[in-house]
């Protein structure tokens, strides 16, 4: 038997607990974040100074990177991301306050609507945002809008398993 740490929901046994019934179990280990690296806890605070493009008719998408920075690895890592709307784009009807990964920002009617999201490369962090319009829909003006926006990079390379 080897040697480890487990820990059980509440109610079970730890002794005859099952995989999915563990809260821990340091047979499987956990990602890790590189504690000496700036960015692999970042806390970003983002003006929208000026508008995205509106998607060209027949598309009904247009994606615009609005931040970017270089992580200093050689892979895409994998990212948390915790998105907070402080202040919502003017003149939007509904928007999403706080949203992970990726969310609504603004909309004006059910034909129109602004997300934003993150991805990643083997150099860059992407912050972007999505203006989708079915052709019916008004345009958003994201001009002003404000966004808090924390990021955890893990350190471990999941590209190669």
């Amino acid at each position: 038997m080897g040697f480890g740490m487990k820990i059980s929901t509440p109610g079970v046994n730890v002794a005859n607990a099952s995989t999915s019934q563990l809260i821990l179990n340091s047979n499987y280990p956990f990602i890790k974040l590189d504690t000496q690296s700036t960015t692999s806890f970042l806390t970003i605070n983002l003006v929208l100074l000026k508008d995205t493009p509106e998607p060209t008719a027949p598309a009904t998408d247009a994606i615009t990177t609005v931040y970017q920075f270089a992580h200093g690895l050689n892979y895409a890592p994998k990212i948390w991301a915790l998105f907070q709307v402080t202040i919502p784009p003017v003149g939007t009807h509904f928007y999403q306050p706080y949203f992970q990964e990726a969310g609504v920002i603004g909309g004006t009617t059910v034909d129109d609507l602004v997300t934003m999201f993150y991805s990643a490369d083997n150099q860059n962090i992407y912050i972007k945002v999505d203006k989708y319009n079915d052709g019916v829909g008004s345009a958003n003006n994201i001009i002003g809008a404000t966004f808090k926006i924390t990021l955890l990079t893990f350190i471990d390379d999941f590209t190669t398993s």
